[in-house]
C-alpha cells in the first residue's frame, strides 16, 4: 500500500449513482480514470464525463488497487464526493506582498488561515484570485487541456517593475504576456488591482486599466479594491519597503472620478464598463452606489463589486411583500461590521415600518484587527458576542432572536475566525442565533417564530445567498 499516496479519499458515494452500482464505497481513494492519474476534483470532473470509464481505487485492507469498469450516459456524474478538492496538496504562493492578509492575521487563529495559497484550481473552482507567478509548463498545459475558464488573476499593476515591488518578488514574469497566453487558449480572465495610496494608483492605475482593457474580451473585467491593513502588519517588510497606509476619505472621491472616466470611455469603445470599483470606495466617499445595470450582471460580486446594490434592490422587493403589522411584538437584533452599516440602515427601513417588529442593528468595531478593517466578513466571534450581550437572555434588552452575517463564518458556514459557531453564540447569549444576509430571510424567521416553528433553520435558497461583506 505504501506506493499509493493519493489523498483522493472518497467522502461519499451518491446512492444509486454509477459509482455506487459498480461497488465503489466511501473511504476508497481514487487513483485514476481511464489510466489518467486524478490529482484533484478538477481532474475528476474533466475525465469522468465519458461513457466508459476504468476507475482505479485503493481500498483499505487490500494490497493492490481495484479497477471498476463503468458504462454510463455521457456527461452523467459518476457520483463521487471528496474530502479535499486538491488531492496532492495546495499550491503555495511564492510572493511576499506587503499587504497580504495572511501576513496580517491575528495570532492564535486556526492554522488553515495561515496558508498562502496561489492555486489555479481554487481560482477555477471558487473564484479565488491568483498571481500566475508559480505556474509550471505542466500547469499551463493542463489549463489548456481542461479548459479551466474563467480564472481570476491578481494583477495590482501591469507595469512590470511596479508589480514586482508590490508582489515582493523580483523574478516574476510579465503578467500581460501571461494574460495573452490565456487568451490564446480561449480562457476568460477576471482581474483585480489592490490599490495603495501614492503607489500604484494615479498614472499606474491609468496604465493598468488601459493595458488590461486592451486584452478585452478574454480579459473580461478588472476590479479595483482599496488596500486593507490590520494592526498586525509589519511596518517594514523583509523583502520590500513601501509606505503603505489606508486611503483617507478625501483621497477616495478623485479615484472614483478617475475610474468613472474610464468607464465612460470604455463603454463607448468596447461596449462595457470593464473597470468596477468595490463598494468600499462609494461608502467611504459617502456616495450612492451605481444602479443594477451598471454592474453588467455582477461579474465580480464576490470581490465586493455590487453587494450594496443587490442588498438595496432585495430590500425594495421585500418591502412590497411585508404586512403592515404582525400579531405580537418581536425584537430582532442584526449585527454587522462598520462598512455595511449605513447600507443596512436603509435596507432595514421596510422591516422597521412593520408595526410590532422591533429591529435593532448593532454595529461591531473590529478592534481585534486594529479598527481599520470594517467588513462583516472579518469580525471575530468574541467581539460580536460582547457587543450583543445586552440583547442576550440575561441582558437589559433581551431579543427574541439574533441574526449574524453569514460572511463572518467560513466557507461551510460553521466557524468564525476565532472558532465560534452558532451553538457557541447561542450558549453564550442564551437566545436563538441564526445567519442571514437578506431582509427577506429576517422576516422569514419572524413569520416562523410567530407560527411557533423553528425560525432558525435557513430558508430553502439559503445556500445560494451571496453575502454582504
Amino acid at each position: 500500500m505504501a506506493q499509493y499516496k493519493s489523498k483522493g479519499t472518497i467522502d461519499r458515494v451518491v446512492p444509486d449513482s454509477p459509482a455506487a452500482e459498480a461497488g465503489i464505497v466511501q473511504g476508497d481513494r481514487l487513483l485514476s480514470l481511464n489510466g489518467t492519474p486524478v490529482k484533484d476534483i478538477v481532474g475528476y470532473q474533466f475525465h469522468q464525463v465519458r461513457e466508459q470509464l476504468a476507475v482505479e481505487v485503493v481500498r483499505e485492507g487490500r494490497s493492490e488497487p481495484l479497477v471498476f469498469t463503468i458504462r454510463k450516459p455521457e456527461q452523467q456524474d459518476l457520483g463521487l464526493e471528496f474530502h479535499d478538492p486538491t488531492f496532492d496538496g495546495i499550491k503555495r504562493c511564492n510572493n511576499h506582498c506587503p499587504f497580504c492578509f495572511v501576513d496580517q492575521n491575528a495570532p492564535g487563529l486556526r492554522k488553515s488561515l495561515d496558508i498562502k495559497d496561489d492555486d489555479f484550481r481554487y481560482s477555477f473552482l471558487y473564484g479565488g484570485f491568483i498571481t500566475l507567478t508559480n505556474l509550471q509548463e505542466k500547469d499551463w498545459d493542463r489549463i489548456a487541456e481542461e479548459r479551466l475558464s474563467p480564472i481570476y488573476v491578481s494583477v495590482h499593476a501591469t507595469d512590470l517593475e511596479m508589480r514586482r515591488r508590490l508582489l515582493g518578488n523580483p523574478n516574476i514574469p510579465d503578467v500581460l504576456t501571461q494574460l495573452q497566453r490565456l487568451g490564446d487558449m480561449g480562457i476568460q480572465v477576471h482581474t483585480q488591482l489592490v490599490v495603495c495610496p501614492n503607489i500604484n494608483d494615479g498614472d499606474f492605475l491609468d496604465r493598468s486599466i488601459a493595458d488590461l482593457s486592451a486584452l478585452y474580451p478574454h480579459v473580461q473585467t478588472v476590479g479595483i479594491v482599496p488596500v486593507g491593513l490590520t494592526r498586525f502588519r509589519r511596518n517594514s517588510h523583509y523583502q520590500i519597503k513601501l509606505d503603505l497606509r489606508p486611503y483617507d476619505a478625501e483621497e477616495v472621491a478623485p479615484l472614483i472620478d478617475q475610474v468613472e472616466a474610464w468607464q465612460k470611455r470604455l463603454k463607448r469603445e468596447i461596449g462595457t464598463n470593464f473597470a468596477f470599483l468595490s463598494d468600499e470606495w462609494y461608502l467611504k466617499a459617502g456616495r450612492q452606489t451605481p444602479g443594477t445595470r451598471h454592474y453588467e450582471g455582477f461579474p465580480q460580486l464576490e470581490n465586493g463589486m455590487g453587494l450594496v446594490r443587490q442588498l438595496l434592490d432585495e430590500s425594495h422587493r421585500t418591502a412590497r411583500k411585508l404586512p403592515p403589522s404582525i400579531s405580537r411584538p418581536v425584537r430582532a437584533v442584526i449585527a454587522s461590521g462598520e462598512m455595511p452599516a449605513s447600507t443596512l440602515q436603509l435596507a432595514l427601513a421596510p422591516l422597521r415600518a412593520v408595526q410590532g417588529l422591533d429591529i435593532q442593528h448593532i454595529v461591531v468595531k473590529n478592534n481585534t484587527l486594529g479598527g481599520n478593517v470594517a467588513s462583516s466578513g472579518l469580525l471575530f466571534g468574541a467581539e460580536v458576542a460582547e457587543a450583543l450581550r445586552p440583547y442576550g437572555a440575561s441582558g437589559e434588552h433581551p431579543a427574541d432572536f439574533i441574526f449574524l452575517p453569514r460572511r463572518m463564518f467560513d466557507f461551510t458556514g460553521v466557524r468564525t475566525l476565532d472558532e465560534w459557531t452558532l451553538d457557541t453564540f447561542q450558549q453564550q447569549l442564551g437566545v436563538p442565533v441564526a445567519q442571514a444576509e437578506w431582509t427577506h430571510q429576517i422576516f422569514h424567521g419572524v413569520q416562523k417564530l410567530l407560527r411557533g416553528e423553528d425560525c432558525f433553520s435557513p430558508p430553502p435558497d439559503f445556500s445560494l445567498v451571496t453575502q454582504l461583506g
